[in-house]
């Protein structure tokens, strides 16, 4: 059971919300508007809803609460089932506190007594008005369930005031706006009347302020200057002693540059200088408008024109429109500032244009020096007071930073794109010429390859058929004796012609048109089968693809040769011929079963036998791998493996036949 306030107070929002019960005997301090009655024992202030006061209820009646615990805005609260009249109490004696004590929260619903200077009396409905108390470093608000007689003077006068602690309370529970709850000016009392304004003296715009070897009193000050704006909803600012003056005023009466007028107000400190809050106002004469002051950025910077009208120079940067009005940005020099103009159709300039601009300067932003105690400006701003304040001095060139760099950029592109198609075309030139100087040098080999041949057809080789027609007369004629001698010359005569015939049909042979090397090395192998005792077999695995005609002709020539060599030395079974085609390299390999030799003996050092000297050559122009394995009795292997990215870069050097005639030269009939 929580029978005194401290108790409620004490809880957090989670276990207050848990409905803990309640029996509190309580002195009423407020009821507010609506349902809610505030009341305070010895320990401290609370509050009760959920139960309609009864009209004849005043504050001080001592009362009797039964309910539960509740969580609140920002006090814990009670639901009260049962409020029991215990009879007639005293208010509690109020605690003096100050205004940041207030704020703090810490005596949130609890009677206290707060002092200080009066600044303004505003009426805020039927029956309730709003008095501003100066206490401490800020004004406090005392709502007030009363409207003021006529008779009282609180502004600038030192008051005491008994009330409530309360204020406005945010979604999490935190206190944004704390003030007094107050139920009539019977609680306001008036410790010290105000001065008589007629008897204050006037001072300047810079005693504002300022060192008080007394200490500051807080009272109104009297100012008397020429209007130099004066806009709705706006400060007004004067000119008073050539210096510049901002007034916070809740008058009804509007100004006009140029009017002479009196300020009672208090002072505050602004972002950079001081000002006259809650002041008051009367005209007392006219001059003529002030003229604005000429400046440069840098003068405006050191703060000495702030609040007052001045004129500089610049170039529009930017702009863009805003809930009140257009603002610019105009650059000056090495500084930018903001221009807020007011509201109206927005200004066509153009980025880069001069203006000339007239406004009120406002400090907008200020720094702490370095290693001492003194505030600079480092940022501000100019509020102009008409559209007639800003002018177009210059129109901006044609030639924006924007379209500079458009034209900047287009050129380089054009540079690049030109640069990129002379290397393309230098590229694709040199591409065409080597085309071409290799069909040049491919058209002059062929050629001579075809005279050659056309001499050796006419020439060595009608010889040769003449030497084997006398032969076959010799024979026919010769002693029995000489006839196996003739029948061997004219067996060598047709090994000798049926060679020539080949080496004649090598050179005549076309590299033009495409070719398949299966079906090549398959017509091949039908000429070359001319034993009834040995069994060529040819296989062609995996996905055919281009290769280079190099590359065919020197395959070609190897398996040719290869094959003859061993119908004619090595007596084999068997001879196998397989052709294989992986995605990175093509392969040939051919296997026979015959006499076999050993690859480290003397056979293998001639390095005639076997037209080993043009393989390997062929296989070196191609850059092919060349691998040889053979031993006695067990038959021989050769395995001829051509990379791709070799071959697709031409597997060889134009001329890749002329191995032809090397290994023609090299291929021994007789050899081992």
């Amino acid at each position: 059971m929580l029978t005194n306030a401290r108790a409620i107070r004490l809880l957090a929002p989670d276990k207050a919300a848990m409905g803990l019960p309640v029996r509190l005997e309580a002195v009423i301090t407020y009821f507010d508007m609506g349902a809610t009655t505030f009341v305070q024992d010895d320990t401290g202030g609370t509050f009760y809803q959920g139960l309609p006061r009864h009209p004849d209820w005043r504050c001080g009646l001592r009362v009797l609460i039964e309910g539960k615990s509740f969580s609140g805005l920002y006090v814990p609260g009670i639901k009260a089932t049962k409020v029991h009249v215990i009879g007639p109490g005293a208010l509690p004696a109020p605690l003096p506190i100050t205004a940041d004590v207030l704020a703090s929260g810490r005596y949130h619903y609890q009677w206290i007594e707060l002092e200080g200077i009066g600044r303004s009396v505003t009426v805020t409905g039927e029956n309730t008005s709003v008095l501003r108390l100066a206490s401490g470093s800020s004004p406090v608000e005392v709502r007030i369930d009363e409207l003021p007689a006529g008779h009282l003077d609180l502004v600038d006068a030192r008051l005491r005031i008994q009330g409530l602690a309360a204020g406005f309370i945010n979604d999490r529970r935190q206190l944004v706006l704390p003030h007094l709850k107050v139920r009539g000016f019977r609680d306001v009392a008036i410790l010290d009347a105000p001065p008589d304004p007629a008897q204050l003296p006037l001072v300047s715009v810079d005693d504002q302020l300022r060192f008080p070897p007394n200490g500051a009193s807080g009272r109104r000050v009297k100012v008397r200057g020429v209007v130099i704006s004066d806009q709705p909803h706006e400060p007004i600012f004067l000119r008073a002693g050539g210096r510049g003056l901002l007034v916070e005023s809740r008058r009804s009466e509007a100004f006009e540059p140029g009017d002479l007028i009196e300020v009672l107000g208090f002072p505050e400190m602004g972002t950079f200088r001081a000002f006259l809050a809650d002041a008051t106002t009367t005209r007392v004469g006219n001059e003529p408008a002030p003229t604005p002051h000429r400046v440069t950025a840098q003068n405006l910077l050191t703060g000495i024109r702030d609040a007052d009208l001045v004129e500089l120079e610049g170039e529009l940067a930017a702009s863009f429109a805003g809930t009140e009005g257009v603002v610019l940005t105009i650059q000056a020099g090495e500084t930018a500032f903001r221009v807020r103009c007011p509201s109206g159709p927005r200004p066509q300039w153009t980025q880069g244009s001069r203006l000339s601009v007239s406004g009120i300067c406002r400090i907008a932003d200020t720094v702490m020096a370095a290693r001492s105690y003194r505030v600079q400006p480092v940022s501000f701003d100019l509020w102009a007071r008409s559209p007639e304040d800003i002018r177009l001095l210059r129109s901006p060139t044609w030639w924006t930073p924007r379209r500079l760099t458009a034209a900047v950029a287009a050129l380089v592109s054009a540079t690049v794109a030109a640069l990129i198609w002379v290397f393309l075309l230098r590229r694709r030139i040199r591409e065409q010429t080597a085309i071409i100087r290799s069909q040049l040098a491919r058209e002059i080999v062929l050629d001579e390859r075809q005279r050659i041949a056309r001499e050796v057809h006419d020439t060595l080789e009608q010889e040769l058929v003449g030497l084997a027609l006398r032969l076959d007369a010799a024979a026919s004629v010769a002693d029995p004796r000489l006839v196996a001698l003739l029948e061997a010359a004219r067996h060598l005569v047709d090994r000798i012609h049926a060679e020539l015939r080949i080496l004649v049909w090598d050179l005549r042979e076309q590299e033009d048109g495409p070719r398949d090397l299966g079906e090549m090395l398959a017509r091949s192998t039908q000429e070359l089968q001319t034993s009834p005792t040995t069994q060529l077999d040819l296989t062609v695995t995996g996905t055919p693809w281009p290769l280079a005609a190099p590359v065919e002709h020197n395959l070609l020539r190897i398996a040719q040769e290869t094959i003859t060599n061993a119908l004619k030395h090595a007596e084999p079974c068997m001879i196998q011929i397989q052709l294989s085609y992986d995605p990175e390299a093509v392969s040939l390999r051919i296997q026979d079963d015959g006499r076999g030799f050993e690859t480290d003996g003397p056979a293998a050092v001639k390095l005639g036998h076997f037209g080993l000297i043009g393989v390997r050559e062929r296989a070196r122009k191609m850059g092919a791998q060349l691998e040889l394995s053979s031993e006695l009795g067990q038959g021989t292997t050769i395995k001829v493996t051509v990379p791709r990215a070799r071959q697709l870069l031409g597997g060889t050097e134009h001329g890749g036949r002329e191995g032809d005639a090397s290994a023609n030269r090299d291929h021994n009939p007789g050899g081992g």
